[in-house]
């Protein structure tokens, strides 16, 4: 994924903070959707000149890095070659995606050309291809995990003597290094070239399309907004739904129809796809289900226990589960429980793994976010199936 884990995000900013004053270049490997230029650049109290490397180009466009980096090479880091020496170098959930060899090699070259190095690594993480999406843009072929580490490991290195911080939460290590192979007279006389975006009209309306749809949407009245959608909705879905060969279910629907998913609810009167009681099983057969959406469900389910584990026996290996929820200060009569930030950490703590009674799958986080409803504080939890 071009995200990456929120843990641990708060100690690299706390350490930049309390370096700042020595940082003036940095170069991001691997920055996805420039998560870290986000979570530092803010904080930056004087201007950081910023360079990247990134290998998969549909990135560079879709998340605008030439919005924010002054230098991008589009280049595997494993034949990258730095035409000048920096600050700090980043490292973020990037080594995970190559051999143990090729990692080990990539952080000796690193140490030679900055002064502090940023590794960001997921611990005891099985390898893997990531899901599908059927988007191109999406689908990065090196975004597989190829090696497996352990804290244990990783600090058995022959460098980690320079780490200044190491931290382990929630899965993550973070290991902040000051190189004592720094050469400030580093140069090359073959560098990498510098890559040039070509940020052509028709390309930038395509990869901004969400945000210009999104400016138009606010002069459209409501009603007419629901037509429109419900228009789309009966042209585009029985097409969809003939060619897909994915299952999605949209469960506890409500009347809510997405585009490609089946919806399941309990009340016959929202006209679902399948009239069925979750706390009853799912009428689906194992490892079978691509995709699962649920919104605002789970507060109404007395048995959630029993209602997970039917989400975990459907899914196949890599399916997507999203979860929304309102947290704590809703205040609706008809909850029968109540969520805080803190109520899934069972399915991806690995400690609860290995008890039968509390099991209900395993999962990887892949985002968690948040944002305020007219009635409470809503979490959103996107998980990731391991079989």
């Amino acid at each position: 994924m071009p995200s990456s884990s929120p843990a641990s995000k708060s100690t690299i900013l706390d350490w930049f903070k309390k370096n700042h004053s020595e940082i003036q270049s940095i170069m991001d490997i691997g920055p996805g959707m420039g998560t870290y230029f986000d979570l530092l650049n803010s904080s930056a109290k004087r201007k950081i000149d910023w360079s990247c490397v990134e290998i998969w180009e549909p990135y560079i466009y879709r998340f605008k890095l030439y919005r924010k980096y002054r230098m991008i090479y589009k280049e595997n880091i494993r034949n990258f070659i730095p035409c000048q020496v920096y600050d700090v170098v980043i490292l973020g959930d990037v080594l995970e995606h190559m051999s143990k060899k090729d990692a080990v090699a990539t952080i000796e070259g690193v140490r030679k050309y900055t002064k502090f190095y940023i590794i960001s690594l997921p611990l005891d993480a099985e390898t893997n291809a990531p899901a599908g999406t059927g988007d191109k843009d999406w689908d990065n072929p090196y975004e597989i995990h190829r090696a497996q580490w352990s804290d244990k490991e990783f600090l058995s290195l022959s460098f980690t003597d320079e780490f200044l911080i190491k931290h382990k939460e929630e899965g993550l290590g973070v290991y902040i290094g000051r190189s004592r192979a720094f050469n400030t007279n580093y140069s090359s006389e073959t560098p990498t070239k510098i890559y040039k975006p070509q940020v052509k009209f028709f390309r930038s309306l395509w990869y901004g399309r969400k945000e210009i749809f999104s400016f138009f949407k606010k002069f459209i009245p409501n009603r007419i907004k629901k037509v429109i959608k419900k228009i789309i909705f009966l042209i585009y879905n029985p097409i969809i739904m003939k060619n897909q060969e994915q299952i999605k279910l949209n469960i506890g629907a409500g009347g809510e129809q997405l585009l490609g998913f089946k919806t399941i609810d309990i009340d016959p009167s929202t006209k679902p796809d399948i009239v069925c009681d979750i706390e009853k099983g799912l009428p689906f057969e194992d490892n079978s289900v691509d995709e699962i959406r649920c919104s605002h469900t789970l507060e109404h389910v007395s048995n959630i226990l029993f209602v997970l584990r039917e989400f975990y026996r459907v899914c196949k290996n890599g399916a997507k589960i999203t979860i929304a929820v309102p947290l704590m200060d809703a205040s609706d009569m008809t909850h029968v429980r109540f969520f805080n930030e803190h109520t899934f950490r069972t399915l991806i703590e690995p400690i609860y793994w290995n008890k039968p009674y509390y099991f209900v799958g395993k999962y990887k986080e892949i985002s968690r976010s948040f944002r305020e409803l007219s009635t409470c504080r809503e979490m959103t939890l996107v998980l990731e199936v391991i079989k």
